[in-house]
């Protein structure tokens, strides 16, 4: 009986240490998963409300788990902390307060959050978190916000026998597309093409082309964040900005030969005029018909030489204001030249930035796997130690 009964209690003994194995091992099962989220950003328009997608893989009931979502490198500040069953409505970022929550279903996995109000300062990466005790994943979010921007610009300059046509547009959230058309619809390749931005991180965008100029085809500038988002300017290249000048050239050029001839013509036909008459006069009463300073001998005639000579002057003043509008012109192309080579340089940087980002977003892919890569391999560690004290037991 004695004997019996230790067997029996051995038995127990074996039996609950199985009981309890198969209860680690399967919770441990339970709890491994990994965070799903897009590859790429998620966008929405100012002002509106957008969904940040995360779910758990494989799919399972959350609600007890611990929920985080923050801002890389700010997870004691949360946009949004779920804990002990609910959203602790206290806790975490001021400024998202009242704008987001939790829009998935907790029993299946899902915890994506929704922010109200979208705004310039939500753009950027957010990190989706989930705690199951043992057991955590995390995975990172971006969003951009599409703020749509002005109208095309488009002004015209003169660089020789062709037009160099500028199109000029701000205030664009992500970066635009900027394509030139001729009227059929056909795309024109641009001479250069770059973009700034401002203090709020919106977009401008600046381009030009060169194009001979016509007196009947118009060629257009459209900007957009996609097809059916662009805005579109037109401009008419009219042969006016060379030929203009050079007409108004010709024309104060035949204004003032004619100024000029006139001028000789009536100085001669004055000249004739003041000629003696061979009448039997004395000198006495003949010297004031000839006398050159008498105004009463030929009344009107310096009034009509005055009026000449204002009309020459008034030329002559035109014609140097073209002279310095030309210089004027001259000194502007050549800033324009020095302008287009530093917007060449600002465009090369700018690709080696982006270069750079992509690398840095690869590195931190690379740093989120091996993180999960470790965690895996430390529960296997456990799971490893716990059966050799089940195998010696």
């Amino acid at each position: 009986m004695v004997i019996f009964d230790v067997l029996t209690s051995s038995n127990a003994v074996m039996l609950a240490l199985m009981v309890i194995f198969d209860l680690l091992t399967s919770s441990n099962a339970a709890v491994m998963f990994s965070l799903v989220v897009p590859d790429g950003p998620i966008s929405g328009p100012l002002g509106s409300s957008v969904v940040l997608p995360c779910t758990l893989s494989p799919s399972l009931d959350c609600k007890g788990y611990k929920i985080s979502w923050y801002r890389p490198n700010n997870d004691d500040n949360p946009v949004l902390l779920y804990e002990d069953l609910k959203v602790q409505e206290n806790a975490g970022d001021p400024q998202y307060r009242g704008r987001a929550s939790l829009v998935g279903d907790l029993q299946k996995g899902n915890v994506s959050l929704k922010l109200e109000n979208f705004t310039l300062a939500d753009r950027g990466e957010y990190v989706c978190y989930v705690n199951a005790y043992k057991w955590y994943d995390k995975a990172s979010v971006f969003t951009t916000v599409t703020v749509v921007g002005s109208l095309p610009y488009l002004s015209l300059a003169e660089v020789g026998d062709q037009v160099n046509v500028t199109c000029a547009s701000d205030g664009w959230s992500p970066k635009p597309t900027l394509i030139w058309r001729d009227k059929r619809g056909k795309g024109l390749k641009n001479i250069s093409q770059y973009y700034l931005k401002d203090s709020e991180g919106l977009v401008s965008v600046r381009s030009w082309l060169m194009f001979s100029p016509s007196d009947s085809e118009w060629i257009s500038c459209s900007v957009g964040l996609s097809d059916q988002e662009m805005k579109e300017g037109r401009v008419l290249p009219l042969k006016t900005l060379q030929s203009g000048w050079k007409a108004a050239f010709i024309v104060l050029l035949v204004i003032f030969v004619l100024v000029i001839s006139l001028l000789v013509f009536l100085i001669i036909k004055g000249h004739v005029w003041r000629k003696p008459s061979k009448s039997p006069q004395t000198d006495e009463e003949a010297a004031p018909l000839v006398d050159p300073a008498s105004d009463a001998a030929y009344p009107g005639t310096d009034e009509q030489t005055q009026q000449i000579q204002h009309q020459v002057m008034k030329a002559q003043v035109q014609m140097e204001k073209h002279k310095q509008i030309q210089h004027q012109v001259m000194k502007a192309q050549v800033q324009m030249e020095k302008h287009k080579q530093i917007q060449h340089q600002v465009m090369k940087a700018q690709v080696q930035m982006e270069k750079h980002k992509q690398i840095q977003h690869q590195v931190m892919k690379a740093q989120v796997q091996m993180e999960k890569h470790k965690q895996i391999q430390h529960q296997v560690m456990k799971a490893q130690v716990q059966m050799e004290k089940h195998k010696i037991g």
